[in-house]
């Protein structure tokens, strides 16, 4: 693979989100040094790629 910096375009949106989950998460990110936009971008991406493998594996 080849090295291509670049910037990733990303699009804004709205998210609801209960409060006790969002401190959760925001506790989480600052644990990890992240922003909190990078820690769910990570969350979701994982959660994405593990219900791939699980439906295949059905």
């Amino acid at each position: 693979m080849e090295f291509s910096p670049g910037k990733v375009e990303k699009i804004l949106i709205s998210l609801r989100i209960e409060e006790p989950f969002l401190n959760k998460i925001d506790v989480a990110a600052t644990e990890r040094e992240m922003s909190r936009n990078e820690f769910i971008c990570q969350a979701i991406a994982y959660a994405m790629d593990h219900m791939e493998k699980k439906k295949l594996e059905e």
